[in-house]
C-alpha cells in the first residue's frame, strides 16, 4: 500500500533532479557521489474528509529529505532545489524543524541540513450497500483554502517563518513578503489558532483574527519581536 506513496515521492524527486537517483533509505555516509535520501520517518492520523460515501482511510506521511555528499556545494544546491519545489507543490507541506542530535547519531552522521516532506495518503474502501428510502439530497461539499500574511512591528512582513495549523498539525513557510497559504483545509475545520516560529525567536501561538466577510488573507501580527 505505502509503495504507492513511495512511488509518488520518488517521481517528484526525479522531476526536480533528473540527474539524481533518489533512494528510499536512511541518510548514510558514502563516498560515491551525491545521494538524495527520501526516508519515511513518521505516520500520523489525518482528518477525514466529510462526505456521504464511506470515507477513505487517511494517514499523514512524513519523509525526511536529505542530500548526503562529499561535495558540500552540490549537496546544498540539490537540497535547495528540492526544498523550493516542495514549497511550490500543492500536494506537500514542508516542515523545517531540525532533527535531534540523537536522530543524526542513529544515522551515523553529524547533523545535516534536511527537511520533512509531509502529505496525506488515502486508501479507498469498498462502499457499503444501503437501501434508499427517500430521494437523494444533493449537498455540495468542497475543501477550502486558508491564506494569510505574517507581519511584525510597523506591519513589516516576516519571511521564512514556520506556520503550523495547530488543529490539523500541518506546516508551511512564509515567503519573502510574509505570505503563506494552505491549499486544502477540510470542510468544517476553520483555522482558529496558529503556531508561529520566526528565525531566532521563541515560538508563539496566536489566534486567527475574524475575517471581514471577504476572501482576502488573514493578517497575523507577531508584535513582540526583539531587535
Amino acid at each position: 500500500m505505502l509503495d504507492t506513496a513511495d512511488e509518488e515521492v520518488m517521481r517528484w524527486a526525479r522531476e526536480v533532479l533528473p540527474d539524481a537517483e533518489p533512494r528510499l533509505t536512511a541518510p548514510a555516509q558514502q563516498g560515491d557521489g551525491s545521494r538524495v535520501h527520501l526516508y519515511l520517518t513518521e505516520m500520523r492520523p489525518a482528518p477525514p474528509v466529510r462526505q456521504d460515501r464511506r470515507p477513505p482511510l487517511r494517514v499523514g506521511l512524513s519523509y525526511l529529505v536529505a542530500v548526503i555528499s562529499e561535495d558540500t556545494a552540490e549537496a546544498h544546491n540539490w537540497l535547495g532545489r528540492l526544498l523550493f519545489a516542495a514549497m511550490a507543490d500543492r500536494r506537500f507541506e514542508v516542515d523545517l524543524k531540525s532533527l535531534t542530535m540523537e536522530a543524526w547519531r542513529a544515522f551515523g552522521l553529524m547533523p545535516q541540513p534536511a527537511f520533512l516532506l509531509r502529505f496525506p495518503f488515502s486508501l479507498d474502501r469498498p462502499q457499503q450497500e444501503r437501501l434508499v428510502t427517500e430521494p437523494p439530497t444533493v449537498r455540495p461539499v468542497s475543501a477550502m483554502s486558508f491564506n494569510g500574511v505574517l507581519v511584525g512591528p510597523r506591519d513589516l512582513p516576516i519571511a521564512g517563518a514556520c506556520i503550523t495549523l495547530t488543529e490539523l498539525g500541518i506546516n508551511t513557510v512564509t515567503d519573502s513578503r510574509g505570505r503563506f497559504g494552505f491549499a486544502v483545509v477540510p470542510p468544517g475545520s476553520k483555522p482558529r489558532r496558529l503556531r508561529v516560529q520566526a528565525r531566532g525567536r521563541d515560538a508563539a501561538t496566536l489566534s486567527v483574527p475574524p475575517t471581514d466577510g471577504t476572501n482576502g488573507p488573514a493578517i497575523i501580527r507577531l508584535d513582540k519581536l526583539e531587535d
